[in-house]
C-alpha cells in the first residue's frame, strides 16, 4: 500500500474501502486465500481505515460492516 500525505482522509478511506471490499469478496464469497503480500496490504489498510474512521466517530464494528456488507450480499 502506498501512503500519501497529499490525499485527504476521505480519499484515503475511499481507496482503502474499495480494495478491502475486493479482498473481502474474494475470501468470503469465492473461498480464496490472500497472498502474503495481500495480507500485509490488508492489515496496513485496515489500520489506516480504522484510524481515519475513528476520527469521524465511527466504531470498528460499523467500519467492518461497511466492508463486508456488499461482499456477503453478492454471494
Amino acid at each position: 500500500m502506498q501512503g500519501s500525505v497529499l490525499t485527504s482522509p476521505k480519499e484515503r478511506m475511499g481507496n482503502h474501502l474499495a480494495v478491502l471490499k475486493k479482498y473481502a469478496e474474494r475470501v468470503l464469497t469465492e473461498g480464496e486465500y490472500l497472498m502474503p503480500w495481500e495480507e500485509a496490504d490488508k492489515a496496513a489498510r485496515m489500520e489506516d481505515f480504522f484510524d481515519i474512521g475513528a476520527s469521524f466517530k465511527c466504531t470498528q464494528r460499523d467500519l467492518v460492516s461497511v466492508i463486508v456488507r456488499d461482499a456477503c450480499q453478492s454471494g
